[in-house]
């Protein structure tokens, strides 16, 4: 595979109307609390107004069409998988090939833009190491690298290169797109008319690493997220988020740079999956995409509330009956204090996905409290002594106790009841 010609290609196809995409779609799906896969399908028509890149083993030609963008995240971008239409699983390349397609895409851009307006001019070194470092650097040298590359010189564009190149819009976008991003050609056979292929990846969530206040803890507040959109040229961008089970998405923004101004996609509802639709975004570029994961009400949360406050009332409801429940049958009490408990201990269970158990995570331990309240106060009844069964009304009498105790001895036996004597019957 030729890294020039396939870098010239997609220079000419990605700084033009991305018509030759017909729909561009990208599922989410959120593994766990740290983690989340990716799968980008791309529906394209080969075009016919450009040349071959190469030729197959069969002699047929082929085009290196630019169908993904792939963000630099080597650590964070883990499990790929590309297939196409019909399933069949197909090799990527590798990370230093993609480093050199993008590499020739921007110097072949630069050309292009010098040629139409400085004819004759050519890149200067300078400007060729600048690029170099911008596509194959990593991601802060290539920002440092970008930033030199696109510094602004008005009143000498057109008269230098750099700040022709600087103050050229296809350029510029170029330029930004790979220094945070490579650009991934895939080899298409020109008389193929159509085709349809699919990369999955698994992506680390790096700003669910932060700490969470206390509403997302008790699902009071959304949980936020953000996708990185590195390219979202298409006639049609789709993006369709699952959250995992026991949530759902409250909310869905979309944002589209194109070239004229951004574009704003908003969608509000709470469901199983949310779909964003940008239609018509040919000149789109980069995008990001912001979500607000919720907590279903209709699960654990409903069944945590009901267990709670049945807890609580009962332990109310025994403190002010204690009395009558000392002097009531032993499994009574028992009873009354174990059912909640036991409803305590069936929210308490754990939930079938790690983002939700952890959104969760102060509302199940206020279950676990309300659980253990409930249980300590059933082994209470069972392990005291029944006389002193009076629940936790007990705590009332200590001060009656203590100022029986205070009495004298002699005024103690006044009061204590006395036996009454036994008749003797007389003889007779």
């Amino acid at each position: 595979m030729d890294a020039e010609a396939a870098g010239g290609l997609a220079a000419t196809l990605l700084c033009r109307e991305v018509s030759w995409v017909r729909r561009r779609k990208v599922r989410v799906d959120f593994l766990d609390d740290i983690a989340m896969r990716v799968k980008t399908s791309v529906d394209f028509c080969v075009p016919t107004d450009v040349e071959p890149t190469g030729r197959d083993a069969r002699g047929n030609d082929l085009l290196h069409l630019p169908l993904f963008v792939l963000r630099k995240a080597p650590q964070q971008l883990i499990d790929f998988d590309l297939v196409d239409c019909q399933g069949r699983a197909l090799s990527l390349p590798t990370r230093a090939f993609n480093a050199e397609v993008s590499a020739a895409a921007l110097e072949a851009q630069a050309a292009k833009t010098l040629e139409r307006e400085l004819p004759g001019a050519r890149i200067p070194s300078s400007t060729r190491e600048s690029i170099g470092l911008t596509a194959r650097g990593g991601l802060e040298d290539s920002l440092d690298a970008c930033d030199r590359l696109l510094e602004r010189r008005g009143a000498l564009a057109g008269i230098y290169p750099e700040p022709t190149l600087a103050d050229d819009g296809d350029f510029r976008f170029l330029a930004r797109l790979i220094s945070w991003s490579s650009i991934i050609s895939i080899p298409v056979r020109l008389d193929s008319g159509e085709g349809l292929y699919k990369l999955s990846y698994s992506e680390l969530i790096d700003e669910w690493g932060e700490s969470w206040n206390e509403g997302i803890r008790t699902g009071a507040s959304p949980l936020p997220a953000s996708i990185d959109l590195p390219f979202t040229g298409a006639r049609s961008f789709h993006l369709e988020a699952h959250p995992p089970r026991g949530m759902a998405v409250s909310r869905g923004d979309i944002g589209i740079r194109t070239r004229e101004l951004p574009r704003y996609h908003h969608t509000v509802g709470s469901g199983r999956a949310m779909h964003l639709y940008a239609p018509q975004v040919e000149e789109g570029r980069s995008g990001v995409a912001f979500l607000e994961l919720r907590a279903q009400r209709s699960g654990f949360m409903d069944s945590a509330l009901i267990a709670c406050a049945s807890v609580v009332a009962v332990l109310i409801l025994s403190t002010l009956f204690a009395p009558r429940l000392a002097t009531a049958n032993a499994a009574a009490p028992t009873l009354l204090l174990f059912l909640p408990g036991l409803l305590a201990t069936f929210a308490l269970s754990p939930s079938e996905h790690q983002l939700t158990q952890r959104v969760l995570g102060r509302l199940r331990l206020a279950v676990g409290i309300c659980a253990a309240a409930a249980f300590l106060a059933a082994f209470w009844f069972l392990a005291a002594p029944r006389e002193d069964r009076s629940g936790p009304a007990i705590i009332a009498a200590q001060p009656i106790a203590a100022v029986e105790s205070s009495r004298p001895p002699a005024a103690r036996r006044r009061d204590r009841p006395t036996r009454p004597k036994r008749r003797v019957r007389p003889r007779e």
